[in-house]
């Protein structure tokens, strides 16, 4: 089976966790799953990186309404409009998600994920 894996965490720039969202992109690619995210910068687009450099699928949910507002290393594009409203989309739409940093927008979208969506994996960094 196929699985849609969620990466949440901090939109901003950290060499360290960037580093670890990479690793983790790559893994979820080389097993043949999906990757999905917030579609933005930071934790969402290295962990999209290291995905594609290793032939994933990524997917993106973004909270405007421009397909330019996005990582360079997103296939699919889902365009909300809703802002942070879109981390509930974002959680409902994965099997599981690891996170990795992040801040109140991440425990949102982690939460709904542990509601009863699938597995919830924290990497400390």
């Amino acid at each position: 089976m196929i699985y849609q894996i969620a990466v949440f965490g901090s939109g901003q720039y950290n060499f360290k966790n960037d580093s670890i969202a990479f690793d983790v992109g790559k893994e979820i690619a080389q097993r043949g799953h999906i990757l999905v995210s917030g579609g933005l910068g930071g934790i969402m687009k290295n962990s999209c990186k290291g995905a594609k450099e290793y032939g994933g699928l990524t997917m993106g949910i973004l909270p405007g309404k421009n397909f330019a507002d996005s990582n360079s290393y997103l296939d699919i594009k889902i365009l909300t409009n809703m802002q942070e409203g879109r981390n509930y989309i974002t959680g409902l739409s994965c099997h599981g998600c690891i996170i990795i940093g992040g801040s109140e927008g991440t425990l949102v979208e982690a939460k709904v994920v542990y509601d009863g969506r699938g597995p919830v994996v924290a990497i400390s960094g």
